[in-house]
């Protein structure tokens, strides 16, 4: 089992628990593909249950499938704030807008936005890419910088990997830009 700390809160991901089955991708079309788990655990009995798709199509994504132990907040979370991930030409992993959750703790609400390494650096408290990298990523950067192509935003955080890196990475990435920064604005509130 693999346990990445990252701040107050640990994303774990045990060893099994991969399965094939058939999902419904946003446009709407079934396709098959390999999903895996992995849980989210903080302070005060928080956990979020989550799962990671990767199609035989190569698009996938990171998202919240049951929270327990957590305020209404993280609700907002479930509904819709994933992490798109997706395969190269080349068979590479990759996210190509790794951005963050902007909670409004006020209206139990939120939105994903754009962000900069830098932000992301603070939010976490420690080089984002070298976590990212001790986890398997390749790159890490701006699309402008990492994505030959020049697909998506320029200014966009992507980071890519190769076949050899564990699901812990994307897990990882998905809790630093939506559980992170969430549980930091109410514990901010509640001092």
């Amino acid at each position: 089992m693999a346990t990445i700390e990252i701040g107050p809160l640990r994303v774990i991901v045990p060893p099994a628990g991969q399965k094939r089955l058939e999902e419904k991708l946003m446009s709407g079309s079934e396709v098959e593909g390999t999903m895996r788990y992995a849980l989210v655990s903080g302070p005060d009995g928080l956990e979020l249950d989550l799962e990671y798709f990767s199609s035989d199509q190569g698009e996938g994504w990171v998202r919240i499938t049951d929270i327990h132990g957590a305020p209404q907040h993280y609700k907002r979370l479930q509904q819709g704030a994933r992490l798109g991930v997706y395969s190269t030409q080349e068979g590479h992993g990759l996210v190509k807008q790794l951005r963050l959750y902007r909670p409004d703790i006020e209206n139990s609400w939120g939105q994903v936005s754009m962000t900069t390494v830098a932000e992301l650096d603070g939010v976490l408290g420690t080089s984002v890419e070298e976590l990212l990298r001790d986890l398997g990523a390749t790159r890490v950067g701006t699309a402008k910088e990492v994505l030959p192509t020049g697909e998506g935003k320029t200014s966009d955080v992507v980071f890519t990997w190769g076949e050899s890196a564990a699901p812990e990475l994307v897990f990882t990435a998905y809790a630093l830009t939506r559980p992170l920064p969430l549980f930091l604005a109410l514990e901010e509130v509640q001092s």
